[in-house]
């Protein structure tokens, strides 16, 4: 299972865009467009492995939508303090990329 232990919102508009961190310190890259939620998971999350993919018929998918789907996937477990800086979340990713 993954755990998600951090993560913040990146993009409001189409498509929605969440990066973030999991528990074993690899980046996370959520992202909502045409109804498809799939979130990758890898040293470089954009092109990292599919670890969750399914349609949602949201019109516009929120934090809080996106945190009560994937807290009822088997694949997912994604922590509810999602408060994270956006800048601080980056700062993070660029230095797990770095480390490659």
């Amino acid at each position: 299972m993954i755990k998600i232990i951090e993560f913040a919102q990146e993009s409001h508009l189409s498509p929605a865009q969440w990066i973030g961190l999991t528990s074993e310190g690899k980046g996370v890259y959520i992202r909502y467009r045409w109804n498809k939620l799939t979130v990758r998971v890898g040293d470089n999350p954009v092109s990292g492995n599919v670890v969750y993919e399914k349609n949602h018929n949201n019109h516009n998918l929120t934090t809080n939508e996106l945190i009560e789907i994937l807290s009822k996937s088997d694949s997912i477990n994604i922590n509810k303090k999602y408060n994270v800086s956006l800048q601080n979340m980056s700062e993070k990713l660029k230095y797990i990329r770095n480390k490659m």
